[in-house]
């Protein structure tokens, strides 16, 4: 059926602006154009909570609100920055406050420069991390000399440049101010999903200031901000995409996927005090569809543009059919959807008990006055065909909608539907997870250097498995990803999910000559299994699908224990983090939690795959250690 809330709630910014003859591929055209080449190599530093420690001039430091103690720290380590607080500071679950600072620089924000500040329970600053600029300014202000090309010429040189679908008819554009200085709005344009903008903005670019006009545009299947030369609009400084694409060859999730077990018929599988509206409402309107606070379930997004068809039930009963034979999708599309709709729900309702709230910047249309942003429940679309093997995720910033795309894999005849999947979209979903709380929520560009965009695969990969655990798994298992879809038992990756060194011995070192975030990622999930088992031996297991809080907000057992503290580093870890830096961010998200109750099972697992604590990050050559710091076992 046709969601006349869908409509309303995207609105002309989303569906009515695509043109309709470039809808069902829009997007750079990869084949052509290689967005790696035009990555930013952005550096951040992370100040672990041991170095905080140490720094003797941070206990003079002026304690009052979180917020003010954050700006007093920065003042105080970078003395003559010019800077501006976000919008997205926040105390977690766990009690930490986490406060966003980004650079500016005659009043212009130098986009990858950012600060974070992690505040402890206590007051005390817990860690802190940043890649600000700290050498030569400008010495003219661009604003007086204004030296710098149109932003309707910048737009025109990224399509240009990247060949994006979008025509620029000149007779029916008009450019538009936007809040914030030197910001417009391109209108008129068609082939994207909504007006493109561009911010006067500088980047810091082979260890200098540049100045660039930030150029967004919404593609659908690419959604980039793309740094444009300012003096003549034509070169790319560096982009960003805030779309993920992957191809699994991952680990199954062997209770949900079609191989694995029946469906049942279950009865109301949320949980109130993580979905308090239900499923079925944002707690103003009750849905009959696919649709509800969290996400908003709907076939082929990305090829329809006008019927974007959901399963309807005045009752509420969305029992359909499946039988997976059929070589037509289209037959069994009520299913996928019911199944993706259901899958997508229940890890948001994971995420938000191990933190991943309002505050924290999740995806939710109404936030019932909690904080964040509102209007961003995730897109999901089922059996999309903007490709095939694949599945992608958006993540821009809070208060704007997620997006994840499950297409139909061809590995085995008939083609099979990764909704039914469970590994798959949790891969997907996690990829939202991971964007929205490094850097903050307001801030989608803090993944997107090659280790760190590695990173993010590696988190998606962990989360997968972790929530896939099974009854007779141990740490020697060989866990694959995505078996099914790929249709075969050793799933995507190259290497089984497992700690037994025999069957996977990737290193920190093993990173030196890759490139490709998914190559990267094995390594990190790996580490992070690693973490995981190391946990589970020392606190057990929850044989239930949700974590168990004790009385202090640690969870139980050693699952869930690993997930929230990977979580957690992920707020506190700088924008742009490499593995070290991370490491550092998850052994101080133990601090916060538990007091470091598991810094011997952390550093341990760290140093096994040469994260110990001589690890050093080189972008082309790092240097592993396996030594565990004196003392901490």
């Amino acid at each position: 059926m046709r969601s006349s809330l869908l409509y309303g709630l995207l609105g002309s910014s989303l569906l009515a602006d695509a043109h309709p003859s470039t809808r069902a591929r829009n997007g750079v055209q990869r084949r052509d154009v290689d967005l790696k080449s035009f990555k930013l190599n952005t550096q951040s530093q992370y100040f672990s909570h041991k170095a905080v420690k140490a720094d003797q001039s941070l206990k003079l430091l002026k304690r009052t609100t979180y917020v003010e103690t954050a700006t007093e720290l920065v003042k105080q380590v970078i003395p003559n920055a010019e800077f501006r607080v976000a919008k997205d500071h926040y105390v977690g679950t766990n009690g930490v406050s986490h406060v966003y600072f980004r650079q500016t620089v005659n009043g212009i924000d130098v986009g990858n420069a950012n600060f974070n500040v992690n505040i402890g329970p206590d007051g005390n600053i817990l860690s802190y991390g940043h890649s600000f600029f700290t050498g030569e300014l400008p010495k003219d202000n661009p604003l007086f000399k204004r030296t710098f090309t149109s932003p309707l010429k910048a737009l025109s040189g990224a399509v240009e440049a990247l060949g994006l679908p979008m025509s620029m008819a000149t007779d029916s554009i008009t450019v538009e101010p936007l809040e914030g200085l030197q910001a417009f709005v391109v209108k008129g344009t068609s082939g994207a999903i909504r007006d493109p903008t561009a911010r006067l903005s500088y980047l810091v670019k082979d260890g200098q200031l540049a100045l660039a006009w930030k150029v967004e545009t919404n593609m659908g299947t690419s959604w980039l901000h793309s740094y444009m030369d300012a003096i003549d609009g034509s070169e790319i400084y560096g982009l960003v995409d805030w779309v993920v694409s992957a191809t699994y060859k991952v680990y199954p999730w062997a209770v949900d996927d079609p191989d694995s077990g029946e469906r049942e018929v279950l009865e109301d599988p949320w949980e109130l005090q993580s979905s308090e509206f239900t499923w079925q409402s944002d707690g103003s309107e009750n849905y009959t569809t696919t649709e509800g606070n969290n996400g908003i379930a709907v076939q082929d997004y990305t090829g329809e543009t006008t019927n974007l068809y959901q399963p309807s039930s005045d009752d509420l009963k969305f029992e359909y059919d499946l039988h997976l034979n059929e070589s037509d999708p289209n037959a069994y599309r009520d299913a996928s959807l019911a199944q993706l709709f259901y899958t997508a729900n229940f890890y948001h309702d994971i995420l938000y008990d191990l933190g991943f709230n309002e505050e924290a910047g999740n995806f939710q249309k109404n936030n019932n006055g909690k904080g964040g942003k509102d209007n961003d429940a995730v897109i999901l679309s089922s059996q999309d065909t903007y490709g095939t093997d694949n599945a992608l995720f958006s993540t821009p910033p809070d208060g704007e909608n997620g997006m994840m795309l499950m297409l139909l894999w061809t590995q085995s005849s008939p083609r099979r539907d990764c909704a039914f999947e469970k590994d798959v979209v949790v891969h997907e979903f996690t990829h939202g997870l991971s964007g929205r709380l490094t850097g903050g929520p307001a801030n989608s560009d803090c993944l997107d250097t090659e280790e760190a965009a590695g990173m993010g695969e590696g988190w998606s990969d962990f989360f997968a498995i972790a929530n896939a655990l099974k009854d007779d798994w141990d740490k020697d298992t060989n866990v694959p990803l995505g078996a099914w879809v790929y249709n075969s038992p050793n799933g995507l990756r190259s290497v089984p999910y497992t700690t037994n060194w025999e069957a996977n011995n990737n290193t920190y070192e093993t990173l030196n000559g890759l490139s490709e975030e998914h190559d990267i990622g094995e390594t990190w999930t790996t580490t992070l299994w690693e973490v995981f088992w190391n946990l589970v031996e020392k606190h057990g297991r929850n044989a239930g699908p949700k974590p168990v809080f004790g009385e202090d907000g640690v969870p139980e057992d050693g699952n869930f224990l690993a997930q929230k503290i990977v979580l957690d580093g992920m707020a506190l870890q700088p924008c742009n983090p490499n593995f070290v830096t991370a490491r550092d961010a998850i052994i101080d998200a133990d601090e916060a939690l538990t007091g470091g109750d598991n810094v011997c099972e952390l550093w341990t697992a760290f140093a096994k795959r040469g994260l110990g604590e001589g690890a050093v990050y080189h972008e082309t050559n790092r240097e592993v250690s396996f030594d565990i710091p004196e003392g901490v076992c």
